[in-house]
């Protein structure tokens, strides 16, 4: 569907001689992005509204999205699969945020240390689809740490003041930090699987 509904955007645009047609494919993928982004931020504003938690689901979408885009992270085959995935993790945030009546200590303190340390040793793990230059892996991994650090300080202040907010930063960078260590396993599994094939 996504693809389609980009497929017929594009075309559009294509006739109206707003794009160039030799570059289809790029388009394509940029609003199949657009699109998708959309759908998420979507149904993470809705669930937070039901929830009655929208401020505190507009600050976790901030804080995943800034870090996602110099982290990066485990890339689902499908938007359907990327998007249910999503969704379940607000769900799960939003819930967690709902029950919760205290936040211990040393909860932040070890997604502090797990988010700091991922992003400065994993970051950015990069889509296949989109590669990095090396200049550019450089850069995301100087922005990843900064604004990982930045959020980890941020959180620590807050929970001195509001406690669910700091949990909210911290649930966003352990969200993004577990989607980076997924997908460098994955990674791994996929290359052990190509050597054996390659050997045997």
């Amino acid at each position: 569907m996504i693809t389609s509904l980009a497929q017929i955007i594009t075309g559009c645009l294509v006739r109206n001689k707003i794009i160039d047609n030799t570059k289809l494919d790029i388009y394509i993928y940029g609003f199949e992005i657009m699109i998708s982004n959309i759908i998420c931020f979507g149904i993470g504003l809705l669930i937070g509204a039901v929830f009655s938690e929208f401020l505190e689901c507009i600050v976790f979408l901030t804080v995943f999205v800034l870090l996602r885009r110099y982290c990066g992270g485990y890339h689902a085959e499908t938007y359907l699969v990327c998007d249910t995935i999503f969704t379940a993790n607000i769900l799960l945030v939003m819930t967690i945020l709902k029950v919760m009546s205290v936040y211990p200590i040393y909860v932040h303190f070890i997604i502090a240390v797990v988010s700091i340390v991922s992003a400065v040793m994993l970051a950015p793990v990069e889509n296949k689809y989109k590669p990095l230059t090396i200049h550019e892996k450089k850069k995301h991994k100087s922005y990843a740490a900064v604004i990982s650090l930045s959020m980890i300080i941020i959180s620590s202040v807050l929970f001195f003041i509001n406690f669910k907010f700091a949990a909210v930063i911290d649930m966003a960078s352990i969200s993004v930090a577990l989607s980076m260590i997924i997908e460098v396993l994955k990674k791994g599994s996929e290359n052990n699987e190509k050597r054996k094939k390659s050997n045997s």
